[in-house]
Order: structure tokens, then sequence, then C-alpha cells
């Protein structure tokens, strides 16, 4: 069905932390009102890492019209310049016929959301002499980080020198422009476009310790369908250093078979990290006001109501 000019597509974007259900929300709210779901989940993109990620089953992704899960190939990347450049493409297609229920854009991975909704730097935008010119320092162990403070001071100061894509980023940022951050920042406002489509953005949270008994049945489960066969196989296909396997529920696994851990060690550090993780997406997501927030045990009525 085409859609109305008088009917703007709705987005919403389901948000919380891993495990709290936004997934089987999304998808109960998409099937009852012929939406469809994007993924917002920053490993779920990778192929052939299923179990780990809680990637939709076959039967799920039946259900309803499913777009960027599952498509990009081991030992490619994928930045968040990416994926907003992809979720355009896909909303674009989609505006052109009718979701009465909206799009549910569904996932944990913040820093890709608000690239989608507020745009970033395009990723050609860092010139291949300055990529080169980071790499030669990489190389030789050469501080980015002190780099970055000579040449802008104020914006090294926000960034921690673990964090090494921001570091690079920025320091390629700088090097390419010839100028600080701030004032790249400021250009970058004055150009950017507002995101084309209505949004309404829902926040999923849950108590606590509720959350990890679900994080603890999740991982009990995960490794009975087979996780520890999941990356062994990677492993073994030479794939130790593709970034899905350093994520949370992946690393960890990886630490077992290299017998850094017995097996109950890894159970209790896949809880840990992964509950570590939420605590993480819960801080950014609460940072946006424009979120409204449910319990999902104890505003089941209003959930219920959300998509009405």
């Amino acid at each position: 069905m085409v859609r109305s000019e008088k009917q703007p597509m709705l987005v919403h974007f389901v948000v919380g932390t891993t495990a709290v259900g936004k997934s089987a929300w999304s998808l109960k709210w998409a099937e009852q009102t012929s939406g469809c779901i994007i993924n917002a989940d920053s490993v779920q993109v990778y192929e052939k890492v299923d179990i780990g990620t809680a990637k939709p089953s076959k039967s799920e992704l039946d259900l309803v019209p499913h777009y960027l899960f599952d498509f990009v190939k081991p030992m490619n990347s994928y930045t968040a310049g990416d994926y907003r450049e992809d979720t355009l493409r896909v909303l674009g297609d989609l505006n052109k016929h009718d979701y009465p229920g909206g799009i549910f854009i569904t996932g944990g991975s913040g820093f890709y959301l608000k690239a989608l909704e507020n745009g970033m730097f395009p990723t050609d935008e860092v010139s291949a002499d300055v990529k080169d010119q980071i790499k030669s320092w990489e190389a030789r162990s050469h501080s980015l980080h002190k780099e970055l403070s000579s040449l802008d001071p104020e914006h090294a100061k926000k960034i921690s020198e673990n964090d090494g894509y921001r570091v690079r980023r920025s320091l390629g940022l700088v090097l390419t422009h010839k100028t600080t951050m701030l004032k790249i920042q400021q250009q970058f406002e004055q150009q950017k476009t507002p995101f084309p489509y209505a949004i309404k953005k829902i926040g999923l949270s849950i108590h606590r310790d509720e959350l990890r008994k679900r994080v603890q049945s999740r991982v009990d489960k995960m490794l009975e369908l087979g996780l520890i066969d999941e990356v062994k196989g990677h492993l073994d296909s030479g794939l130790r250093e593709w970034s899905p396997l350093k994520s949370v529920g992946y690393k960890e696994v990886v630490n077992y078979l290299d017998d850094l851990w017995d097996l109950k060690e890894m159970k209790e550090r896949l809880v840990i990290n992964t509950m570590q993780l939420a605590k993480r997406q819960r801080t950014w997501f609460q940072k946006d006001k424009s979120i409204q927030w449910y319990d999902v045990l104890k505003d089941k009525s209003e959930l219920e109501e959300v998509c009405k």
C-alpha cells in the first residue's frame, strides 16, 4: 500500500539494557500492528554470531519483516556511520509503503541510535594519508592520545587514553581538517540535516535483581544452545581478532577456551560483564530526556497502550 502524504511514517526507538525484553516487546507490537523491525545492536549486524548475540530465531524472523540483521561478513568492519547510512536507506524504502504500526528500531547500541538521529561525520572524511600516519604511529607504539593532546588539548581531556576508537577518530579528523574538534563540530552542526521521520522513544527497564535473574537464565540457555562450540568454530577459522569475539558474551568464552578460566568462572564472568554492560547502557540512555520509560513488570498495562 502506498503511503499517504498526510501520514508521516512513525519510527519507534525501543531502547534499554540487554536482556530487558526489547526484542520480544517490539516483535509483539510489530506483529499486532503490521509494523517491522530494524536492528540497533552493533553485534547482531554480523553474520555467524548467533547464539551469543541472542539474534531473532528463524521463526521470529518469519513473523514480521526484519532489517539489518546478520549481513556483515566476518572480518569486515562496520561503523556507526555505516549503520546510519544503511538505516536511512532502509527507512527511505519503507516510507514508500504503509506500515500502520510504524517502524521499531530496537537495540541497546546507544551510539548507533545517536548517530542515526543526530548524524555524525562521514567515515571517508579522514584522508588516506592521515590514516597511514596514525597506523605508523601505532606500529611504533607512539601515544596517539599524547599526539591528540598536543593538537587539541581541550578535546583530549574529554577522552580516556584507553578509548582507542575515539582517540583515533578525533586525531584523524583534527589532522585532516587542521583545526580543533570544537570547530569541526560547530561546522557539522550547521550543515547536518534533521532526522526525517517522526520519532517516539520507548525505554524498557526492570529492577536490577530481576535483570540479573534474566541474564543468568540467558547465559544458561546460550551455553545449552552451543555457545562454546560457536566460538570454537570461529577461533578454528582464524577469526580470533574479529571484533564480535571481543564483545561481551564472546570474549569470556574465548578466555575459557584459552584455559584462562574454568567453566564455572566463565559463567560467572558472563553474568558479571553482562550486568556491567547493562549499567553502561542504562547510564547512556538516561541522558536522553525524550525517552518515555516503562518498567516491564510494573507498567504492563501502560505498555499495552503504548502503540495503540
